[in-house]
């Protein structure tokens, strides 16, 4: 199996209201960092539909790699080893709540990210 890349929507990361409660957003907030993980763009593509976000293409200039400190402390924790997607609020700093997403578009709250110090994070599984 190739291996698996993290693509972003960057300002394209739309989201409906489940997935904005499940991350425990106000009601005002539509944009979350959403992060398609696979091993292609076009694959990324595919994953996002099934997952719940159908209107991307590999064209769309928000499409791209993904990369930064929150991505590196998934990783890290192991949620980056499978074809899927992660939806995380946009803030920085704190402690931003992460959901994956299940096929369908379900969002299942998983965890959170904590700063530590300064930009880097640690992610810590939320207790069911």
């Amino acid at each position: 199996m190739a291996k698996l890349k993290t693509y972003t929507l960057g300002n394209q990361g739309f989201i409906n209201n489940h997935v904005r409660d499940a991350l425990g957003l106000p009601s005002h907030i539509r944009q979350a960092r959403v992060i398609a993980v696979a091993a292609t763009k076009a694959a990324a593509v595919q994953v996002l539909a099934d997952h719940g976000f159908p209107n991307h293409s590999i064209r769309d200039s928000e499409f791209r790699q993904g990369m930064g400190n929150d991505i590196d402390a998934l990783e890290a924790a192991g949620q980056i080893a499978a074809p899927g997607v992660l939806v995380t609020s946009m803030s920085f700093g704190g402690s931003l709540p992460v959901v994956r997403m299940q096929s369908g578009g379900v969002p299942v709250r998983i965890g959170r990210l904590v700063a530590l110090d300064g930009f880097r994070y640690r992610f810590e599984v939320e207790a069911r």
